[in-house]
C-alpha cells in the first residue's frame, strides 16, 4: 500500500481508501500516489492506495481479495494507524471503482445484492440477446468497399452501447484463404459485380471452415481499415459466418 496523511494529524482521522484504475492488469503509477496525496490534504483525512494483483496472471477475484485484505488491515489496526474505523470510505478509477463497489457490499447483503442484480439484469436482457440475433445495415454497395469510406466509418464512432458499429452483409466469392494463429482464417474475397478484391479476417473460425477450400461464403461483417507496417487498407471485420460452399 501507499499511505498519504493530512497536514494536521490529530485523531483518531478518516480515512479514504483509493483504488487504482487499469482494466485490471495495469500497476499502481506515480499519479495514484500524487492522487492520494491531493486528497490526504484537501480532506484531511488519512488516505491509502492498494497495490492488488493483476490480471492476467492473478485472475478474479485476486485483486478484490486484496482490496479487502487492506480494508480489514484498516479497521483492524485502526488505533496504531490513527483511524477512527467508524470512518471508513471507498472509491477508485475506472476499474478501481467497480473493485470499490464490490467491496462495499457487506456479506449480509450479498443475496439482496444478487437478487437486485439478476433484476435489473432481466429487465435488460431481451429476447434478442438471448437468441443472439443481429440487425445488420444490409448490403454494402460495391463502390463502398475502398479506404476512403471504411475511414469514413472509422471517424464517425465512438461506437458503443445503443450506437452499434454499423454491420453489412453480403455473399462473396472467396479468391484465397490461409490459416493464421491456428484457428483464424484470412481470406482475400471479391466485392460482388466487381473485379475488385479485398481482404477480410474472420476469428475463432469453426475447423471445417480452416481445413477446406471455400467457393463462396456470406457474412456479417464491419467496414474497418487495417493498418500494417505504414500501409492502410480496407478489411473486413468479419463478425458471423451465415453459409459457405466448399471448393
Amino acid at each position: 500500500v501507499l499511505i498519504a496523511q493530512p497536514k494536521d494529524k490529530s485523531g483518531p482521522l478518516p480515512v479514504f481508501i483509493w483504488i487504482h484504475g487499469g482494466g485490471y492488469v495495469l500497476p499502481l503509477t506515480f499519479r495514484d500516489e500524487l492522487t492520494i496525496q491531493r486528497i490526504a490534504l484537501n480532506t484531511g483525512c488519512v488516505a491509502i492506495a492498494v497495490d492488488y494483483r493483476l490480471a492476467p496472471e492473478h485472475p478474479f477475484p485476486a485483486g478484490l481479495e486484496d482490496c479487502y485484505t487492506v480494508l480489514k488491515w484498516v479497521s483492524d489496526y485502526s488505533v496504531s494507524l490513527n483511524i477512527d474505523p467508524t470512518r471508513i470510505s471507498i472509491g477508485g478509477a475506472s476499474a478501481g471503482s467497480g473493485l470499490a463497489a464490490g467491496l462495499a457490499i457487506r456479506e449480509e447483503d450479498f443475496q439482496a445484492f444478487v437478487t437486485a442484480f439478476d433484476k435489473v439484469l432481466s429487465a435488460e436482457l431481451g429476447e434478442d440477446l438471448l437468441q443472439h440475433k443481429k440487425y445488420i445495415d444490409g448490403e454494402l454497395e460495391k463502390d463502398c468497399f475502398s479506404l476512403d469510406f471504411a475511414s469514413v466509418l472509422r471517424e464517425a464512432g465512438p461506437w458503443g452501447q445503443h450506437f452499434p458499429e454499423p454491420e453489412f452483409q453480403g455473399q462473396f466469392e472467396v479468391i484465397n484463404s490461409r490459416v493464421v494463429g491456428e484457428k483464424h482464417l484470412k481470406l482475400t474475397l471479391q466485392v460482388p459485380d466487381s473485379d475488385q478484391l479485398i481482404d477480410a479476417i474472420a476469428f475463432n473460425t469453426e475447423q471445417v471452415l480452416l481445413e477446406n477450400k471455400l467457393a463462396t461464403i456470406t457474412v456479417v461483417y464491419r467496414l474497418d481499415v487495417n493498418e500494417f507496417r505504414g500501409v492502410s487498407n480496407a478489411q473486413l471485420m468479419v463478425d458471423a459466418i451465415l453459409d459457405y460452399a466448399l471448393a
